[in-house]
């Protein structure tokens, strides 16, 4: 990673330890790896999520792209902008999937609104109670993308941000108002910033990250033609 984010593992509260199977409250489903996988049939639906990612094992013949963005990183927001259409038109034509995966540590950058956590528990919420819409509302919430050191969209513009995507319920209401799905947003974060990430030895150190079938993408995430061409290379 050329330029990003650095990843500084939050402590995590009222959370299950890494590696226990039990569920806990407030996970939720369809991101059974902590991530949101979206194919040309749609998001991957699967049970609800446990502290121990799954990886995602089958995507068929399609290229794997993971993507570990903080909704507020500056540089996950110039990755979206310059590769979002492409890889949008990629995953529409069945040639690629992508994962993204929303965590959390750049809260102190929001003047105490802990916007990363509340942008991801958004997420979370989406994912379980409207999956369908998901990629959309990833989508918007870097089209609104707030700066670092302010306070970011308040629980009602996040809540329209969501509805402008197709998301919108009391359901969803209450999950963001009450940040519902904060538990495993404090899971998933620790998880990928202490854990080796899946096929990697080391853990997340920063934002974004991108894996093209396994692989590190080392490129500059904002320049959208080589990235492009990576991901050529990796459909061979």
């Amino acid at each position: 990673m050329l330029a990003g984010c650095v990843a500084t593992p939050p402590p995590t509260v009222g959370a299950a330890p890494v590696g226990e199977a039990a569920q806990t409250e407030g996970f939720p489903a369809n991101m059974a790896s902590h991530g949101i996988v979206e194919t040309d049939e749609g998001v991957l639906l699967t049970p609800v999520a446990a502290a121990a990612p799954v990886p995602t094992a089958d995507v068929g013949d399609r290229v794997h792209v993971v993507v570990y963005v903080d909704l507020l990183c500056p540089y996950c927001g110039e990755f979206e902008a310059a590769n979002g259409a492409y890889l949008e038109e990629a995953v529409a034509a069945g040639d690629v999937a992508l994962e993204t995966h929303p965590i959390s540590f750049l809260d102190r950058l929001s003047l105490g609104t802990e916007y990363s956590t509340r942008a991801a528990n958004l997420v979370a919420a989406v994912a379980d109670l409207h999956p369908d819409a998901t990629p959309a509302v990833l989508r918007a919430l870097f089209a609104d993308q707030p700066a670092e050191q302010t306070a970011g969209l308040a629980d009602d513009e996040l809540l329209s941000v969501a509805a402008s995507a197709g998301a919108q319920s009391d359901a969803l209401t209450a999950a963001v108002r009450d940040v519902a799905y904060r538990g495993f947003v404090d899971v998933a974060t620790s998880t990928a910033t202490t854990q080796p990430l899946p096929g990697r030895s080391e853990p997340l150190t920063g934002t974004p990250t991108i894996l093209i079938d396994g692989e590190t993408y080392g490129g500059d995430p904002a320049d959208a033609a080589a990235f492009a061409a990576a991901v050529d290379a990796a459909r061979g």
